[in-house]
C-alpha cells in the first residue's frame, strides 16, 4: 500500500475527529464488512482520507450525506454504486458494496453480472432504469434525455439526483482507492500487504489467492464475477 495504515493513537487532533466520525458510521452500519485492522486502523478509502483530512473531511461528508438522505430503495442505491465500482475496478469498493448489495436483497446473479461490467438480463423495471442511468453517466458523455426522463418518472427528482451524486461520489471513492491502495507486483508481496492490512481474516483470504495462483497469472472471468472479488480477481488487477 502506498499510504501506511494509521492506528488511532498516531492521529493528529484533526485526523482523530474525522476518524471518530467515520468509525461511528462503520460501527453502526457495516456489519461483518472488514473496515479496520485489529489495532483500529481504518482501511479502504478511509485511510486515504485520514492522511489528508483537509480533503478527507469534505469527501467523507459527501459520502455520509448519501447514507443519511437516501430516498432510493437500498437495492437500487447499491446497484448504482456497483455499476460505478465496476467501471473503475476499485477492489475494496467492489468488495464492500457486494456485501451491502447482498444485504439489501440484490440477487447474487445480478451482483456478479454488474461487477463483471455487464447488464443483468433479469433486472426489474426500476433496476433497469437505475442501471441504464448509472452506466450512461459512467461513460462520461452527456446523459440522453430519454434516460433522464425515465429516471425522473421512476424515482422522482430526488431519486434521480441521488443517482447522479452516487456516481459522482463513488467515482471519487474509486479514484482514492486506485491511487493509494496500490499493491506491489509480486504475489508474495501482495500476500504480505493483504495479510498486514487485514490481520488473521486477511491472511486466510490471501492464502486462497496463493493456492489459486497455480491456475493462472490471469484469473478466469468467473473469479471476477464471484463473491470473492476482493480476495481473488481483484488482487491481479495491479
Amino acid at each position: 500500500m502506498r499510504l501506511p495504515l494509521l492506528p488511532p493513537a498516531s492521529l493528529s487532533p484533526d485526523q482523530k475527529d474525522l476518524y471518530d466520525d467515520m468509525a461511528a458510521v462503520i460501527d453502526d452500519n457495516f456489519g461483518e464488512l472488514i473496515a479496520r485492522r485489529k489495532d483500529g486502523a481504518l482501511i479502504g478509502p478511509f485511510n486515504g482520507w485520514l492522511h489528508f483530512p483537509q480533503f478527507g473531511k469534505p469527501a467523507w461528508a459527501f459520502n455520509k450525506s448519501l447514507w443519511e438522505h437516501s430516498v432510493l430503495p437500498a437495492a437500487i442505491h447499491q446497484l448504482v454504486i456497483l455499476v460505478t465500482a465496476a467501471k473503475f475496478g476499485a477492489r475494496y469498493e467492489i468488495y464492500g458494496h457486494e456485501y451491502f448489495a447482498r444485504r439489501a436483497g440484490l440477487g447474487e446473479h445480478k451482483i456478479a453480472t454488474v461487477v463483471a461490467g455487464e447488464r443483468p438480463n433479469d433486472l426489474t423495471g426500476d433496476e433497469g432504469v437505475a442501471y441504464d442511468m448509472a452506466a450512461a453517466l459512467n461513460r462520461g458523455a452527456p446523459l440522453p434525455e430519454s434516460t433522464y426522463q425515465a429516471a425522473l418518472k421512476t424515482f422522482g427528482k430526488y431519486g434521480l439526483a441521488e443517482i447522479v451524486f452516487l456516481v459522482g461520489c463513488f467515482s471519487m471513492v474509486a479514484v482514492t482507492l486506485n491511487a493509494f491502495s496500490w499493491l506491489p507486483g509480486s504475489l508474495a508481496a501482495r500476500f504480505t500487504c493483504f495479510r498486514d492490512a487485514l490481520g488473521h481474516r486477511g491472511q486466510e483470504a490471501a492464502w486462497i489467492v496463493l493456492r489459486a495462483h497455480r491456475w493462472s497469472r490471469r484469473p478466469p472471468k468467473l473469479w471476477k464475477t464471484s463473491t470473492y472479488s476482493l480476495t481473488l480477481a481483484s488482487l491481479w488487477r495491479r
